[in-house]
């Protein structure tokens, strides 16, 4: 609130600086009291931003958690169990990204030990139907037979 005031009243005084007229200018000039009380424009605007910059700073949002967080024991236990949900979540996200890459590697092996398998038993079976062939053939009188598909 004091810097509310303040920053309005070197505004107000801003404004009057810019807007006095001469003979006013002089006046005051010409009096010892209150020529002490005359601050030049460039000194009143570098007091008015060194105000504004204060309450922007006071008004920001990591102080005003800050000040939630003095405040309010509640609004401290709140975070604090955010805070915590959101490590669980991470952890758990970590835990399932090792399982899911684990899984990976055991799939990874298990293909690698199924291929040799899996040849093998391609070229049992090219055997079997080429035998297959043979037997159709001699039943058809050595007619050639042509078993379509693939394997």
């Amino acid at each position: 609130n004091d810097l509310l005031e303040l920053e309005a009243f070197l505004r107000q005084r801003q404004v009057e600086e810019t807007t006095a007229d001469s003979q006013l200018l002089s006046a005051i000039s010409s009096n010892k009291e209150l020529s002490i009380l005359q601050v030049g424009k460039d000194k009143l605007e570098s007091m008015l931003k060194a105000v504004s910059d204060a309450r922007e700073c006071l008004d920001s949002p990591k102080v005003r958690q800050m000040l939630l967080i003095q405040a309010s024991e509640r609004y401290a236990d709140r975070l604090a169990s955010s805070l915590q949900q959101r490590i669980d979540t991470r952890e758990k996200a970590t835990r399932k990204a090792e399982e899911a890459l684990e899984r990976l590697h055991m799939l990874q092996a298990e293909k690698a030990g199924a291929l040799p398998r899996y040849k093998q038993i391609m070229a049992e079976t090219q055997a079997l139907k080429l035998r297959l062939a043979k037997s159709i053939s001699t039943i058809f009188d050595g007619r050639d037979v042509n078993i379509m598909g693939e394997i």
